[in-house]
């Protein structure tokens, strides 16, 4: 190792629980499940050893080979308990860093929004954009409501030329022609209603 790799080693900075990323809490995970299968291994290895042992011990008669397996067994068993516990304390890591890995997931969604969910976090610069939003509304329906009663009092204001809008006498005598042919067509229409005042 130079000089200048032995410079950076030394003044590395600290990690800290902020700077750690998603893909090293699953490196983390992968090698403490590698821990815990080498557990399983020793264990399952050891039980298969006592088998073993035991089908000795069954057909030895030899009193000091069967001491000796005895305490061969008993050491495999203490063997398997202490894996036993370095196997649970693997599996209880894991569990923490499915935890820490969840939480960082959740970071990264929650934390993570766009330009736009950022700015609307901003509360000054929200009051400040609806303020200016409102203002411009209220401004666009003053001026619309200021259009309409200017629109309405010139309307109101108008006048309409009897020459143009009022009825004239050709007008007025077709009016009356048709009111007369109406009044004929009526009594044409009901020829029962002469004879029945004719016999009264």
């Amino acid at each position: 190792m130079g000089f200048f790799d032995f410079f950076k080693k030394l003044f590395k900075p600290k990690k800290t629980l902020n700077t750690v990323t998603y893909d090293e809490v699953i490196d983390s995970i992968v090698k403490m499940e590698k821990r815990q299968d080498e557990c399983i291994a020793q264990i399952e290895s050891n039980v298969e050893a006592e088998a073993q042992l035991k089908e000795k011990i069954r057909t030895t008669k030899d009193a000091t080979l069967r001491m000796v397996y005895a305490k061969k067994i008993g050491a495999l068993r203490n063997s398997s308990k202490r894996a036993l516990d370095r196997m649970a304390f693997a599996m209880a890591n894991i569990d923490l860093f499915e935890m820490v890995k969840e939480r960082i997931k959740d970071n990264n969604f929650f934390g993570n929004s766009d330009s736009l969910m950022s700015m609307l976090g901003d509360e000054r610069q929200l009051n400040a954009w609806l303020s200016q939003s409102l203002g411009i509304q209220s401004n666009a329906e003053e001026t619309l409501m200021r259009a309409r009663e200017r629109v309405s009092e010139a309307e109101s204001m108008q006048d309409h030329p009897e020459a143009i809008y009022g009825a004239n006498e050709d007008a007025t005598d077709i009016l009356a022609e048709i009111d007369r042919e109406a009044g004929v067509e009526a009594e044409v229409s009901t020829p029962g209603s002469s004879q029945a005042n004719a016999s009264k």
